[in-house]
């Protein structure tokens, strides 16, 4: 899955490890993605937070306008919610919750977390089933809990997808949850993008955008199709 930002807010763009067209590029050096409580980056996680919450114009006539940064497919927020997120004492608590959930969970079931830049480029975060990685660029983290749990549940879904044909390891097929797409996140499949995606590898991405912003939507899946590993085998390929 490639993720990139775009001007003005940001947008998750995926395109699966499934395409027909093999990854490209040399790999930079990778290493484990330290587990949550952890290390100067997940700091730098909790300090993107910041990112999320609403600011406050005050305008010449006194006027105070609130400004949201808001991910694609994100219903609409009143001023009565923006208050509440702005006066919220621990206003991303769920999703640090799920980003812990999601990354205990794909430890749990076999997926090694790397930390390095994914083979395509501009991507932020891929799944590669053969090497059973799922590799997230330094500055997604960059992104705070809020960017950083979508993220992870779209590629959640597409392990899920690889456990249901049989395995880590194997190219993902689709799941059967449903696919409807918001109307600001179906422009992106039509996009150049998707361009030499084959219709198979589209319905896979349609299918993990459909269900990223469902919190634990990814982890549930995981569990149904993906077994456990052992705690022996899976000690080193924790990252």
């Amino acid at each position: 899955m490639l993720l990139r930002p775009l001007a003005g807010l940001l947008l998750l763009l995926t395109l699966g490890a499934a395409a027909a067209t093999p990854l490209r590029g040399a790999r930079d050096e990778e290493r484990p993605l330290a587990a949550a409580e952890d290390g100067d980056l997940w700091q730098r996680l909790q300090r993107s937070d910041a990112l999320w919450l609403p600011r406050v114009e005050v305008r010449d006539d006194g006027r105070r306008v609130y400004r949201l940064r808001r991910l694609a497919g994100d219903p609409p927020l009143d001023l009565a919610g923006m208050q509440a997120l702005e006066r919220a004492v621990d206003p991303f608590a769920a999703e640090r919750s799920q980003v812990r959930e999601l990354l205990d969970g794909l430890r749990r079931h076999g997926v090694r977390l790397r930390l390095g830049t994914p083979r395509r480029s501009g991507a932020l975060a891929e799944w590669e089933p053969r090497a059973q990685v799922l590799r997230l660029r330094p500055d997604a983290l960059d992104q705070g809990h809020r960017g950083l749990a979508r993220i992870l549940n779209h590629e959640a879904i597409h392990v899920a997808q690889s456990c249901a044909a049989g395995g880590l390891s194997r190219p993902p097929q689709l799941l059967g949850i449903p696919r409807a797409l918001p109307p600001d996140l179906e422009p992106v499949l039509g996009s150049a993008t998707y361009a030499l995606l084959d219709e198979g590898a589209r319905e896979l991405e349609r299918e993990a955008f459909a269900g990223q912003a469902t919190p634990g939507l990814g982890v549930r899946l995981i569990r149904r199709h993906c077994p456990p590993v052992t705690a022996a085998a899976a000690a080193p390929t924790a990252g």
